[in-house]
C-alpha cells in the first residue's frame, strides 16, 4: 500500500464526520472536493427557485463558516480570471443582472464573464445523474437573473440615488462584489431530517463528490477523469494503475 492509499484509508474511516462541526473544536473535516469560505450574505429561496429573503450576516453573532463545493482550480484560485466555485460563491459570480445597476461597462463585462463561467459549471452538475433538488432550485433561481434586484429589495444592497450600485461600497465590511453569498433552500414538504442550508447538507456534499470524483492527478495534471468504477477497471496508464493498486 502506497502513501496515497494509506491517506485515503484514513479519510474513509472518518468520512462520516465530513462536514460536521464538533463541539470540542472549531476544526471541521471537509468533504472531498470542498473548501470553506466566510459568508457575508444568506439568500433564502424555495424549491422552485423563487426568492424569499436575504440578510447580511453578523460575524460576531452568526456562524459564517460555509462549506462550498470546489474544483481543482477554484480551490486555489488566483490571477486576473479566477475560476468560480460551482454553487455558493462571491457575488461577482452570481449577479447576472449587473448591467442594470452598474455603470462601469468594463466592470459589467467582467461580471458577466464570471457569471457565465459559474452558470456553465452549475449547469453541467445540475444536468448530471448526480443532481439533487436543492441544486436544481439554486440553478433555477440564478437563471432568473435578478440577484441584484432581489438584494436591493431586501435592503442588503442600498443603491445610489439614481438607482445604480457602487461596487466599492461595503456590505458586512466587504466590497459588495466580493461578498460571499450562500443559499438556503426551503422545502415545505420535506421531512424532519431535511437540511435547508446548502453548506450543511450532506446529500448535496455527496452529489458534488459523485459528480466530480475520480480526478487522478500526476505532477499537478489530470491523469484520468472518470467514475471510480471505470478508473479501477480501465486505468488510463501505468501511473494510475499503480496508484489504485
Amino acid at each position: 500500500m502506497n502513501l496515497l492509499q494509506s491517506l485515503a484509508g484514513v479519510y474513509d474511516s472518518q468520512s462520516s464526520r465530513a462536514g460536521a462541526k464538533r463541539e470540542d473544536t472549531d476544526a471541521v473535516l471537509l468533504p472531498l472536493f470542498h473548501t470553506y469560505l466566510a459568508a457575508h450574505i444568506t439568500v433564502t429561496i424555495d424549491m422552485q427557485g423563487h426568492f424569499l429573503d436575504a440578510r447580511v450576516l453578523d460575524v460576531k453573532k452568526d456562524e459564517v463558516y460555509t462549506i462550498v463545493p470546489s474544483t481543482v482550480d477554484s480551490s486555489s484560485r488566483s490571477g486576473p480570471e479566477p475560476p468560480p466555485n460551482p454553487l455558493n460563491d462571491k457575488l461577482v459570480y452570481l449577479m447576472s443582472d449587473a448591467g442594470s445597476y452598474i455603470q462601469d461597462k468594463q466592470m459589467v463585462l467582467d461580471i458577466q464573464k464570471r457569471c457565465r463561467a459559474h452558470e456553465q459549471l452549475l449547469a453541467a452538475w445540475s444536468l448530471s445523474p448526480y443532481a439533487v433538488p436543492q441544486l436544481e432550485a439554486v440553478r433555477s433561481y440564478l437563471n432568473r437573473k435578478q440577484t441584484a434586484s432581489d438584494l436591493i429589495a431586501a435592503k442588503v444592497i442600498i443603491p445610489e440615488e439614481d438607482g445604480a450600485i457602487d461596487g466599492k461600497k461595503k456590505v458586512a465590511g466587504r466590497d459588495i462584489l466580493s461578498c460571499v453569498v450562500r443559499f438556503r433552500v426551503l422545502d415545505q414538504e420535506a421531512g424532519k431530517g431535511y437540511v435547508a442550508e446548502t453548506w450543511k447538507n450532506r446529500e448535496l456534499f455527496q452529489s458534488w463528490i459523485s459528480y466530480y470524483t475520480a480526478f487522478v492527478m500526476e505532477q499537478g495534471k489530470i491523469a484520468q477523469c472518470d467514475t471510480p468504477e471505470n478508473v479501477k477497471k480501465n486505468p488510463a496508464d501505468e501511473f494510475v494503475k499503480e496508484l489504485i493498486g
